[in-house]
């Protein structure tokens, strides 16, 4: 057909569909690399709150309120996971020219397209396909959004699970300390009172595995202190009535 406009007008209008088209191309791959870069994120920070909550060490410290972290963080973790895998998924929208379709439809075509005509139809096949391009941008753009909302929610989950289990191990350190702190207390150092809880343990495992007739020697051995201070008795028992 022949063109009723200025043909620089074609052109240009053919070159600003052109850019059009190359900055939602341009668009989406940034998209998909924040996107990536967003589930990275959230991949180490669900990766230590699952440290922290599979480590037997470490389970054992933490609460109910540490669970609760563990299910908030799981929670924003998997929306973002949702949010990544549909900006990644295959897009419909094109944004190259179709080479076949110039040469066979307009270069070739009867009667053959001159490069105005050309300008026009490619001109208005580009409006076309960035209206449609941008729909696909936007809903895009609106999960990643959801996905930057869904990393305060994981953040959160794991400084509550951070929080409650160094809570819990504070309180387990306190109840090992129980029995050093109540030895500190009678006067004993401890040192003296951890060689104490030994001797004891050791002077238990003796009497339990020696034959009967040694039992009472087992027994009678105890810790050195203990020998020490029978001893002292005896010797001032001997002084008083010798």
């Amino acid at each position: 057909m022949a063109v009723i406009g200025d043909p620089d007008g074609y052109r240009l209008a053919y070159e600003a569909g052109l850019h059009a088209v190359a900055e939602q191309a341009s668009t989406l791959r940034e998209t998909r690399d924040r996107a990536g870069a967003l589930l990275s994120v959230a991949a180490v920070s669900g990766g230590l709150a699952a440290g922290l909550y599979f480590t037997d060490d470490r389970s054992a410290a933490i609460g109910p309120l540490g669970v609760l972290g563990v299910v908030v963080a799981v929670l924003g973790f998997f929306g973002i996971v949702l949010a990544t895998v549909m900006i990644w998924r295959p897009m419909e929208g094109q944004f190259v020219h179709d080479a076949g379709v110039i040469v066979g439809s307009y270069l070739e075509g009867d009667p053959p397209a001159d490069l105005p005509e050309l300008h026009r139809e490619l001109a208005l096949w580009l409006g076309d396909q960035a209206d449609f391009n941008r729909g696909q941008l936007s809903e895009r753009l609106k999960w990643f959004n959801r996905g930057l909302l869904f990393l305060p929610v994981e953040v959160v989950g794991v400084i509550v699970v951070l929080g409650d289990a160094a809570r819990g191990q504070e309180n387990v350190v306190e109840h090992k300390k129980g029995p050093e702190a109540a030895g500190q207390a009678a006067g004993a150092s401890p040192s003296e009172t951890a060689q104490s809880r030994h001797f004891g343990e050791a002077r238990s495992a003796v009497a339990a595995t020696a034959p009967p007739y040694l039992k009472p020697v087992a027994v009678a051995l105890g810790h050195p202190s203990e020998r020490s201070d029978r001893i002292s008795g005896c010797r001032r028992s001997h002084e008083q009535f010798g």
